[in-house]
């Protein structure tokens, strides 16, 4: 808001965000230089568009148009007055607004079936052509059949020369004829209906983000709207006087920032209370109770995102997941919050709190204790990102809704962990029950569901899916509704694939190795090519839709998860819309060409690093989709050899008839480039179940190699019994194996138990195999840390075993070393469990 001072001497002009303070006081926002002000005499704020103004118990009071006011809510034409000077307030200039141009709203109807077309120009084309503004799938249609015009708020419909001619309300027309919007246009069997796009738009709603605190006293309750910061105490300047004897001058400030609502006391007397308990800071939430002596003030949501946060309990693989409150109490006895199925959790084993804006977990002197990265502790904070453990319990806090899902059973499954979040549904990891197996579940979109129609062309495009058997297509079990807290899902039960997306290699590395990339096109059109051999088509091809599995094998997911129709202005939330054929963007069914476009624009994004077409919308992407071809990726990318590059452009052709004719056809062009497969880069490229979930860095290094080492263990378990090898080797192994097993679990001693097998063991075969396990981990574990890093540990450990006084030398090696690792890498993880542990022995 602006403030217009007008005095004898001249007029002064003052901007302020919503709130100033005017009076003769020099602490004053505006200082009034009137021998009628008092040192704080009013306020004037602005609060959802509206101008307030506040007479502050001043000694001649404040007027408005010469009229004395207490309290009153002004117009800009208003003319405030403290003695001689007038003062007069302008809001904010409102937000610029963009008309929307007229357009029109068509209408087809074909076969039964209804598409919704919203266009923003005025002028539109129908006919069978494929650079048409509508195509119409219609034997009847020429190529370019009519046209329609938008005229203010006419709409003229013309027929363009077409052989069978066109129907308005069952009477051939010729030329061009304004129509009403309530009559049909009928071009051979398909019926259209059009309407007119208001050319007019209503300037945006403030969506400032607010939320409204209520105040309660002895004497009344008011609704406070919180903006950014509202300071409350007994002084008369506050923002909220509180009457309160127990109340300092300035108690406490309430400020509303990224979401949370802060509270913070001010130094006050006699302190701030949430829920009964003094407190410093703390982030108000909706059931929180803060007081003052007897005035009390609570949080009403309005127009703001409210941060969740919420405990995650994993425990053998299977995850759930409990609201956050302050003092939740953990264990094994059934009156506790959350109770716990481990083996080592005492019945009141230990509490979450919350301090100081940070989550502190206190063990309650129980017998197996809680530790964090390995380390047993009495009270430490959690850190996001982090877990502490209770026996083979992870504990951690995370920021959002409870998952209601998980740890429930729906069907036969068992919901074990939530994967992802998409366009298409949500997607979990479940165990079937009567197969004994691992399973993905894929609680389906609402939006797919919208209506009838939809539901049942997406329930028998599942049941035709799942009759087709392909090792490059993730096979599908079973669909299945379930009803979970008053709501219906739809689920789609698939095998489980132990892979990582094609968009997770991609962002890691940049792009895909030119040989992988051919490699991993040709599984994909086999894939691909047997769904169009039963004349069905994927629709849905995009690099989130392929998975690569350890071996290299690609498995193509999501198959008939067809998109919704979106207007061609709404904000481009949708990946698939960005590898999107251009004729499917003009309502052309799916074809064996359009999966060819997809797959050739998944291409490109894996040897470019980018996606063909990118744009804030819809309509920006298929604007360049329907009149451009993309820039080549040997432009993009310099080693990309030019006939992988043809092929490419080849694929991705605005007319479908310059595309490939089938997979087949794309493949073998392929397969004639002659790129022989590159090896993954398991340990670089790969990353398994529990990284994607932000687990331990460090447990996890040591779980994955485990994990290959374990099978290749196991083999030569099978291997030696089959061959009635000597028991004593057998023994070796499995010890190996233990040993590998137990990583999980203390992962930082893996390599000592390892060294102290190898000199232990009479097995020479084993013996080596441990050995070269061991330097597997050794050489990971030094390319991932700096050299200098790692020669400073090194030297640590040097002057710890040297003993003596180089111990306190090793200790301050350590500590500067803390400062110079994060604490969610292996490395810094070992400087802190080493200098721990070097600290408490110097205690004792």
């Amino acid at each position: 808001m602006k403030i217009f001072v007008e005095t004898p001497e001249g007029k002064s002009d003052f901007t302020f965000k919503h709130m100033a303070i005017l009076g003769r006081d020099p602490t004053c926002d505006i200082k009034i230089d009137d021998p009628l002000s008092s040192r704080k005499h009013c306020r004037i704020k602005v609060d959802g568009g509206k101008i307030y103004l506040e007479d502050l118990g001043s000694s001649n009071g404040t007027k408005v148009n010469d009229e004395s006011v207490k309290k009153a809510i002004i117009k800009e034409t208003d003319v405030i007055q403290i003695g001689k000077i007038k003062i007069t307030v302008k809001l904010p200039p409102p937000k610029s607004v963009k008309l929307v141009k007229a357009g029109m709203v068509v209408v087809v109807e074909s076969n039964g079936k209804k598409k919704k077309f919203t266009i923003k120009k005025d002028t539109v084309v129908l006919g069978r052509e494929d650079t048409n503004d509508i195509v119409l799938n219609e034997k009847l249609s020429s190529r370019k059949h009519i046209q329609l015009t938008n005229e203010g708020d006419t709409i003229y419909l013309e027929d363009l020369g077409s052989s069978n001619g066109t129907r308005f309300n069952g009477a051939k027309i010729s030329g061009k004829l304004s129509i009403p919007s309530s009559g049909v246009i009928e071009v051979g069997g398909t019926k259209i209906t059009v309407e007119t796009l208001s050319g007019e738009s209503q300037p945006p709603k403030d969506e400032q983000p607010s939320v409204e605190l209520l105040v309660t006293s002895p004497s009344k309750q008011e609704t406070i709207r919180l903006i950014d910061t509202l300071v409350f105490g007994r002084d008369d300047v506050c923002d909220v006087v509180i009457f309160e004897s127990s109340s300092s001058r300035r108690h406490f400030s309430i400020t509303l920032k990224d979401g949370e609502v802060i509270v913070e006391d001010l130094n006050s007397s006699n302190g701030t209370k949430v829920n009964g308990e003094r407190i410093k800071t703390h982030i108000l939430k909706v059931d929180d109770i803060l007081s003052v002596g007897d005035t009390k003030i609570q949080l009403k949501i309005e127009n703001v995102k409210v941060k969740f946060f919420k405990v995650v309990i994993e425990h053998e693989m299977q995850f759930r997941e409990y609201p956050f409150k302050d003092g939740i109490l953990l264990g094994r006895g059934n009156e506790c919050d959350i109770v716990l199925r481990d083996v080592k959790a005492s019945r009141n084993h230990a509490k979450i709190s919350f301090e100081e804006n940070k989550y502190y977990i206190e063990d309650l002197d129980s017998t197996n204790g809680v530790t964090i990265n390995q380390i047993k502790i009495s009270k430490n904070e959690i850190p996001f990102g982090s877990y502490a453990r209770i026996g083979k319990t992870k504990i951690s806090i995370a920021e959002g809704e409870v998952d209601s899902h998980l740890g429930q059973l729906y069907n036969g499954y068992d919901i074990l962990k939530r994967v992802s979040h998409d366009d298409n549904g949500t997607l979990y990891v479940a165990h079937q029950r009567s197969m004994r197996r691992t399973v993905t579940l894929n609680f389906v979109d609402a939006k797919f569901f919208e209506e009838e129609e939809k539901k049942k062309a997406f329930l028998e495009d599942t049941s035709r899916y799942s009759r087709i058997h392909n090792p490059h297509l993730v096979s599908i079990i079973e669909s299945f509704t379930v009803n979970s807290h008053g709501n219906q899902s739809h689920v789609l039960a698939t095998e489980y694939i132990e892979g990582l997306p094609l968009i997770k290699r991609i962002e890691k590395n940049g792009k895909i190795k030119v040989n992988n990339a051919v490699q991993f096109a040709i599984q994909a059109c086999e894939g691909v090519e047997s769904l169009h051999e039963k004349k069905l088509y994927h629709q849905n091809l995009m690099p989130s839709t392929f998975l690569i599995t350890k071996g290299g094998i690609v498995k193509l997911s999501d198959a008939g998860m067809s998109k919704p129709e979106l207007k061609s202005d709404y904000e481009l939330s949708s990946e698939a819309l960005r590898y999107e054929a251009p004729e499917r963007g003009k309502g052309q069914s799916a074809s064996i060409s359009s999966d060819v476009y997809e797959l050739g624009a998944t291409l490109y994004h894996a040897v470019t690093g980018k996606p063909p077409f990118d744009g804030k919308t819809t309509l920006a992407v298929n604007t360049k989709k329907i009149n451009i071809l993309p820039e080549e990726p040997n432009k993009i990318i310099e080693n990309i050899p030019s006939k992988l590059n043809d092929v490419i452009m080849k694929c991705l052709q605005i007319n479908p008839e310059s595309r490939y004719a089938t997979m087949t056809a794309l493949s073998q062009e392929l397969q004639a480039l002659n790129a022989a497969p590159v090896e993954w880069d398991l340990e670089d490229d790969y990353d398994s179940f529990e990284t994607m979930q932000n687990q331990d860095i460090s447990s996890l290094l040591w779980i994955v190699l485990g994990i290959f080492c374990v099978l290749g263990i196991m083999l030569n378990i099978f291997l030696y019994n089959s061959q009635s090898e000597s028991s004593a080797k057998a023994n070796a192994f499995q010890q190996l194996e233990k040993i590998l097993k137990n990583a999980e679990v203390n992962a930082d001693n893996v390599q000592d138990e390892l060294g102290e097998f190898i000199k232990t063991t009479t097995s020479i075969e084993v013996k080596n195999k441990a050995k070269t396990i061991l330097a597997n981990m050794e050489n990971r574990f030094r390319s991932d840390v700096p050299e200098d890093i790692l020669n400073d540990y090194k030297k640590s450990l040097v002057l710890l075993n040297a003993g003596g006084e180089s111990v306190q030398e090793a200790v301050e090696l350590l500590k500067d070393l803390e400062g110079r690792t994060s604490e969610n890498t292996q490395i810094g993880i070992k400087v802190r469990s080493k200098l721990f542990s070097v600290q408490a022995m110097l205690k004792k």
